[in-house]
């Protein structure tokens, strides 16, 4: 039984160094990897990268509040509040912006992650007027000396939100 068991971590621990893919130091600056959506449209948007045989959805999801009353026609800014997110399977993370009539953030929140083969010893998330970030510590299971940062960014400018993840 231990030695299935040991044989069954070894298993996951392969899968999890050779089917993700390595994390970018944030002082490397912004990875290739990276979406933009035009948030006046009011839709679900996403986008699918496939890079170094990596395939990554991002997207942004506008939240329609049920129990609020919506005005007669649609603005044409990015009024609203917004999931963004970004999902591969194994790192999949997402959060929640408010966007004001000037296409400003004003507010980041509930922040969510599910990380296959890794713990999050730290996270966060933060924002101004024009950008948003959310963060995660990442250790491997099992291998306490192997970390990095894994983010999830999205830049506001006009209409346009753009995300990428380093």
């Amino acid at each position: 039984m231990k030695k299935r068991f040991s044989s069954l971590l070894l298993a996951v621990m392969m899968f999890a160094v050779l089917c993700v893919p390595a994390f970018a130091d944030e002082a490397e600056g912004v990875d290739e990897l990276g979406a933009s959506f035009d948030l006046s449209k009011k839709i679900v948007q996403e986008t699918i990268v496939q890079k170094d045989g990596e395939t990554v959805v991002f997207g942004v999801e506008p939240v329609i509040d049920p129990d609020v009353v919506q005005p007669m026609g649609e603005y044409e800014n990015a009024t609203g509040k917004w999931k963004v997110y970004w999902y591969s399977g194994v790192l999949n993370g997402e959060y929640y912006i408010d966007i004001n009539s000037n296409s400003k953030i004003t507010r980041a929140y509930d922040q969510w992650h599910t990380f296959v083969g890794y713990t999050v010893s730290a996270s966060g998330l933060e924002f101004t007027s024009t950008t948003a970030r959310g963060w995660w510590d990442l250790n491997l299971v099992g291998q306490g000396w192997l970390s990095s940062r894994w983010v999830l960014n999205a830049e506001m400018k006009g209409t346009t939100l753009h995300t990428w993840k380093n």
